[in-house]
C-alpha cells in the first residue's frame, strides 16, 4: 500500500474497488491535519511524539505542570507545525528532530514551525 510522502494518507490504487472510500479517508485526514487543535498533557518529564501525534495535526498545545525545562523530540517528517507551550510552572519547552538542534519555547510562547526532517 503506497502513501502520501508526508501526512502518509493512503493513495487510490487503480484496481481497486470503492476508491471513493480511500479519498474520503485521505480528505478527513488532511482535514484533521489542518484543523484539529490538539492539546497533550505532559508529564513532568521529556516526551518523544508519535508519528500519528505529529502527522495527524498542525496546532499541538503543550499542558501540565513542568518542574524544570523539558525537550519535546518530533519524528523525522517535513511539516509545518504549530507548537504552543501552555504549560504551568513558568519553564521551558525545547522543541527538535532527534539528531537536531533544540528551538526553546519559553512558557505561553505560540510558533509557526517549518520542519524539514533534519
Amino acid at each position: 500500500m503506497t502513501t502520501t510522502p508526508n501526512l502518509l494518507l493512503t493513495h487510490i490504487v487503480a484496481s481497486q474497488s470503492q476508491k471513493e472510500v480511500t479519498a474520503n479517508d485521505a480528505l478527513d485526514g488532511l482535514d484533521e491535519a489542518l484543523c484539529n487543535p490538539t492539546t497533550i498533557a505532559m508529564s513532568d518529564a521529556d516526551m518523544t511524539l508519535t508519528d500519528a501525534q505529529m502527522l495527524g495535526n498542525m496546532y499541538l498545545s503543550f499542558t501540565g505542570t513542568l518542574t524544570a525545562a523539558r525537550t519535546i523530540t518530533v519524528p523525522v517528517h517535513a511539516k509545518l507545525i504549530l507548537i504552543e507551550n501552555d504549560t504551568t510552572g513558568g519553564f521551558a519547552l525545547n522543541v527538535k528532530v532527534p539528531s537536531g538542534s533544540p528551538i526553546t519555547f519559553n512558557s505561553t510562547d505560540l510558533r509557526l514551525l517549518y520542519s524539514d526532517g533534519t
